[in-house]
Order: structure tokens, then C-alpha cells, then sequence
């Protein structure tokens, strides 16, 4: 025999009621700005540091979160120096950040990481 659940006394707090009320604006056709107001998670607004003409050491950049890590420390004018086992991948993503942050080539570096001869 199975017994019901117990029903749950949990209090719906103001978030709780702001993201239903978002889910129900992008289902309904509000959409986009339903979800941006009421779901979508707030960005970090903590303190930072200035990395502009700072060399950061990024290994496997072509894996998605390295590749958006990349972009936004592209977008900071960071001096990269990318590490991966695929140098014509690494090629490419170097001149995609050329070509999209109109970055100075000599900012962007590629170099081949082996690791199967360490």
C-alpha cells in the first residue's frame, strides 16, 4: 500500500514568485524580456583586477570554456598565449579574436602543447 506524500508548508518567497512570473512571461510570449528581468542569473559585479597587457597562459583554449574565457580576456586586451595540442584549431580561434575584438596580432600567440613527450 502506498501512503500520499504530506503535503509541503513551504512559504514562497519574493524570488520564488519573480522567476514563476518570468518562466510564465517567456512562455507566453513576453518572452526575451520576461527571462532577462526574472530568470536570468545576475552577473558578478565583485571586485576585479585590470589585465590589459597582462601575458595569461591558457591551455586548451578550443574547449567551450576555455574559448569563452578567451573572448572576454580578449576583450581586455590581455596579451594571450595559447597552449593546445591542435595548432591549426588554435590558429583559428587566434584569428577569429583577431578579426572580432580587432586585437593587435602581436597580442595573440599560439604554441603546441605536447604533453605525450613530457
Amino acid at each position: 500500500m502506498v501512503r500520499p506524500l504530506p503535503p509541503v508548508k513551504k512559504r514562497i518567497t519574493l524570488k520564488t514568485a519573480l522567476k514563476a512570473f518570468g518562466l510564465f512571461c517567456t512562455f507566453t510570449g513576453s518572452g526575451l524580456l520576461g527571462y532577462k528581468l526574472f530568470v536570468e542569473l545576475p552577473l558578478y559585479n565583485g571586485p576585479t583586477r585590470d589585465l590589459q597587457n597582462k601575458p595569461i597562459v591558457i591551455t586548451q583554449p578550443c574547449s567551450k570554456i576555455s574559448r569563452e574565457l578567451v573572448y572576454n580576456l580578449a576583450k581586455q586586451d590581455s596579451h594571450l598565449i595559447l597552449a593546445d595540442n591542435h595548432w591549426d584549431k588554435c590558429e583559428e580561434l587566434k584569428d577569429r579574436l583577431l578579426r572580432k575584438f580587432s586585437v593587435k596580432s602581436d597580442m595573440i600567440e599560439c604554441r603546441h602543447l605536447e604533453l605525450d613527450r613530457m
